[in-house]
């Protein structure tokens, strides 16, 4: 490893205060870096998988070089979606909607609210009619 690298290593962000401070107000670096991560991270999955099931063909699925993450690339990884997620929160166009006129009913209606769980979202104990719960934000509708 050279010292880059372990400069680099060093000031991978673990949590989210931890990217903020790396990635500031800008959001483009944060999500270079997050699409790098999470397209190796699904690579290495996807390869992996595919040997384990004996169909790992380098010809028709390429090199399979792909490492998975370190356990400090998951922290990142998650860290820098949380960093997005918050930069992306569209709050200031929530208020700016409120403040016009508009109401959550608008945006959330009881039946989007208490819709049915996918049939892929269904696991141990769940089923297909099993509904989501209204939760706090029914009240605002």
């Amino acid at each position: 490893m050279t010292d880059d690298n372990r400069d680099t290593a060093a000031q991978r962000p673990v949590t989210y205060d931890d990217a903020w401070r790396l990635y500031g107000p800008g959001r483009h670096a944060a999500r270079e870096r997050y699409d790098e991560l999470s397209m190796r991270d699904t690579l290495a999955r996807a390869y992996a998988k595919l040997r384990a099931s004996g169909r790992y063909d380098p010809a028709k699925h390429g090199a399979g070089d792909k490492e998975p993450l370190s356990r400090d690339e998951h922290l990142e990884l998650l860290a820098t979606a949380e960093y997005l997620a918050r930069a992306y929160k569209p709050a200031s166009e929530v208020d700016h909607a409120l403040r016009a006129g508009a109401t959550w009913g608008r945006w959330l209606t009881p039946s989007a609210l208490t819709r049915p769980w996918p049939a892929w979202n269904t696991g141990p104990g769940l089923t297909a009619s099993t509904t989501c719960s209204p939760g706090p934000m029914a009240a605002l509708a």
